[in-house]
């Protein structure tokens, strides 16, 4: 039977009762938590052990082979809304959680953004929010800068407000940000350009600029007092 978008989301959200739902999940969460309800609904079903082991052996797979696997459960006789989800829409599902969430702070431009990259970013503003941490943001001139003829360059002065209201304007952008006292942010793979993959990504799709967008979502993440801003001029 084919599960629509509705029915799928309320499995889900269901499922996994201690996420809220505006927090974004992983694919391999979702898989997890409705494998439970499969287990549960196979079991019930008094299939054969041989059977049963060759069914969640075929589920271990991924991509097509969970699919054939979940379409054998059902015709012997696992009842579970769970076994009309495709691996493909748990994936999707995920997907498009992570991209509604960050869409908030990040912009419009998260729909040109590879998957694995913005995972990286939400993992990478988790870790700030959870370690309590200051962060600091290192500034540097923007295209929009007046001149230090005009206003002496002393970034240092702003505060989150004015800045965030800068970067909108390019008067600056961001060189870099991180942890004050120099713990790695390891997420992003700097050798392999990631970092500015996704800059790039985001600018495709983005109204403002990339870097006002990070800014606000730094602050969203960790809070204004936990913001701390150096001149890389």
């Amino acid at each position: 039977m084919k599960i629509t978008r509705r029915q799928l989301r309320r499995l889900i959200s269901e499922a996994i009762k201690r996420v809220p739902i505006f927090e974004p999940v992983s694919s391999e969460e979702v898989r997890s938590k409705l494998d439970q309800k499969r287990a549960q609904s196979r079991s019930a079903a008094d299939i054969d052990p041989a059977m049963l082991s060759k069914i969640g052996g075929m589920d271990a797979l991924g991509g097509a082979e969970s699919n054939q696997a979940r379409s054998f459960a059902q015709a012997l006789g696992s009842m579970s809304p769970a076994e009309d989800v495709t691996y493909q829409q748990e994936d999707e599902y995920a997907d498009n959680m992570i991209r509604q969430n960050m869409g908030y702070y990040l912009g419009p431009g998260v729909k040109n953004v590879e998957t694995r990259l913005l995972n990286k970013m939400a993992e990478r503003l988790k870790s700030y929010r959870e370690s309590g941490k200051p962060i600091e943001v290192w500034i540097f001139e923007g295209v929009n800068y007046p001149g230090p003829a005009i206003i002496p360059p002393n970034p240092e002065r702003e505060t989150v407000d004015s800045l965030l209201k800068a970067l909108k304007n390019q008067v600056y952008y961001m060189h870099s940000y991180g942890f004050a006292d120099g713990t790695p942010s390891p997420w992003f793979d700097y050798y392999k350009g990631e970092d500015q993959d996704f800059g790039n990504q985001l600018h495709a799709g983005g109204s403002r600029p990339v870097d006002y967008y990070v800014f606000e979502a730094l602050v969203h993440f960790v809070g204004k007092d936990k913001i701390i801003i150096k001149s890389a001029m």
